[in-house]
């Protein structure tokens, strides 16, 4: 009897801790899914900056939340670049369990035969399954259940083919971040019989700017991404080349004489594309070498203040522009496009003024937390024209105006802008006094941390989305200067880090310029500069803790 009752109750709690392991499954999967989020949530952010999916007010895009088929419905409506045509129309919408902010696109939903009610007086607001999303965005794309293109019960077969179910889609339990990840990737798909994407549908409509399809295509990391910023040492000049998630934005391209210098980073570094180059003004100090960059790299697309100008340094980028076939583009105050996952907003020129340098492009880079405005030549005249507009200036870091002069970085412009870090581009004893005493002291007073090209050289900036890290090439070159002096003291250490006394070649070749380092017997070794170069007696280890990088071609 005793033995019944042990194995009654053994049996009686193995039954009662089933549901209970069953739940800690279900609670592993979820915590699973939701550190998968980051990228959900970066792709749900940038739907949001295109206007094409909203989250509650608090801002929260409440991922976790399976979609409702009102909220479904109002996805396909903005997909097929209907939404305003939604709004204005206000058909009624006869259903009583509709909520207000749903019922005009309800009632569009119905007018166009997009969908249905689940009775006559109830439009069903429950849970939207992976099926039913799919549907509508196939019927975004132009294929049609009426027609047998697909089944709608069963749309996955089609939805792969057509790219619209990225692998890792949880088809069973569908959630808002799942409508995120099919909502990104149909923006890429082709159209039904066209060569279109639904990207570019959208731009066709008015519902996009072409601009927005700059970086449409990219993938957030994981991992977590960041955002470098490299200021070129180019003397009295500017150029400045941003590169995130592999894509690259090319600010200005110094003088002609700058040319060789922009062609050879970007060979070393492996860039054949640069996914925009901006011309902030026609001035040669700043679009002078930009032809060399369009010898190295391809261009995706252009932006300049103007289509066209005199200044020779202007035509020679035209001239390789129109060799790549690309044309020149000149965007609007407000426009923005996308860097990875950066955000890039042209702030001006807001009006055309006499003054080339009052026509620069203004630009604003977000990332994170952290943001970042160039503003080209701008002087007094364009940044009152800022400080009026109404857009956000406020910036992490600034770069500097017109060379540090003092026509430029007014105080009021650097209270609205509170730059934590400022860099100016400028040439050593250049004739112009840049940067100006004024300019240093309104920096001073404003507690910004300067950067400067014509002290420290080349400087590079890195955003993790939350802080900067700088670095700068005469920082670099004492960091070397102190190992190549043995630093690390006597012994066998020492010896590794020092010049071995002539017994043998360095270890690497390191380009102070580029960042780069390579064995001695790369091409690319050969090549750098003198003052770039630097021989380093040491260890690969050494050169990645001092945050440099091995060269992709001898792949040291």
């Amino acid at each position: 009897m005793k033995r019944q009752n042990i194995t009654a109750l053994c049996l009686a709690l193995l039954l009662a801790l089933l549901p209970l392991r069953g739940t800690a499954l279900a609670l592993e999967a979820a915590s699973a899914k939701e550190q998968d989020f980051s990228v959900q949530q970066a792709k749900a952010e940038r739907l949001s900056q295109l206007g094409l999916f909203l989250g509650e007010e608090d801002g929260d895009f409440d991922l976790l939340r399976a979609p409702t088929r009102a909220e479904a419905l109002v996805m396909l409506i903005r997909l097929l670049g209907c939404e305003k045509q939604a709004l204005e129309a206000a058909y009624p919408c006869p259903f009583a369990d509709v909520p207000v902010w749903a019922a005009p696109y309800v009632g569009f939903g119905l007018e166009r035969g997009l969908t249905r009610g689940v009775s006559e007086t109830r439009f069903g607001m429950g849970e939207a399954d992976c099926a039913m999303y799919l549907t509508f965005v196939l019927r975004a794309l132009g294929y049609s259940d009426a027609e047998g293109d697909f089944v709608w019960k069963d749309p996955f077969a089609l939805a792969r083919q057509s790219g619209i179910l990225p692998q890792g889609t949880d088809t069973a339990r569908f959630l808002r971040a799942d409508v995120v990840s099919v909502s990104y990737a149909a923006l890429s798909a082709r159209l039904k019989g066209e060569d279109r994407t639904l990207a570019q549908r959208l731009v066709g409509q008015g519902v996009l700017k072409e601009l927005e399809l700059t970086g449409l295509s990219w993938e957030p990391d994981p991992n977590g991404t960041r955002l470098e910023i490299l200021f070129f040492d180019v003397g009295q000049a500017d150029a400045a080349l941003l590169r995130c998630d592999g894509q690259t934005m090319l600010i200005d391209g110094g003088n002609a004489a700058d040319s060789s210098l922009l062609y050879t980073y970007l060979k070393e570094e492996g860039i054949g594309r640069l996914d925009c180059v901006v011309c902030t003004h026609p001035h040669e100090d700043h679009a002078g070498g930009l032809a060399g960059a369009l010898n190295a790299a391809q261009a995706g697309l252009a932006l300049a203040s103007a289509e066209h100008a005199e200044e020779r340094a202007f035509l020679n980028f035209l001239k390789y522009l129109g060799q790549q076939g690309v044309s020149v583009t000149v965007p609007a105050p407000g426009d923005r496009l996308f860097l990875g996952g950066a955000q890039v907003q042209v702030l001006g020129p807001l009006r055309e003024q006499n003054e080339s340098n009052n026509n620069s492009l203004v630009l604003r880079v977000s990332f994170g937390e952290t943001s970042f405005l160039f503003t080209g030549d701008a002087e007094r005249e364009e940044e009152q024209d800022l400080l009026d507009s109404g857009f956000a200036l406020e910036s992490t870091l600034l770069k500097v105006g017109h060379h540090g002069s003092d026509t430029s970085a007014s105080y009021a412009f650097l209270r609205a802008v509170a730059p934590q870090a400022a860099v100016i581009s400028a040439g050593a004893g250049n004739p112009y006094g840049h940067p100006s005493q004024a300019v240093l002291s309104r920096l001073r007073d404003a507690g910004t941390s300067l950067y400067r090209t014509d002290l420290q050289g080349w400087i590079r900036c890195v955003s993790d989305g939350k802080r900067l890290v700088f670095e700068t090439e005469r920082e670099a070159k004492e960091l070397f200067s102190g190992i190549g002096q043995n630093s690390a003291g006597a012994g066998e250490a020492g010896e590794a880090m020092g010049p071995s006394n002539g017994q043998k070649g360095a270890d690497y070749v390191v380009n102070l310029n580029t960042g780069k380092f390579h064995l001695p017997s790369c091409p690319s070794a050969r090549s750098i500069r003198q003052e770039n170069r630097l021989e380093f007696f040491g260890t690969r280890e050494e050169l990645l803790a001092l945050r440099y990088i091995p060269c992709g071609t001898c792949k040291p």
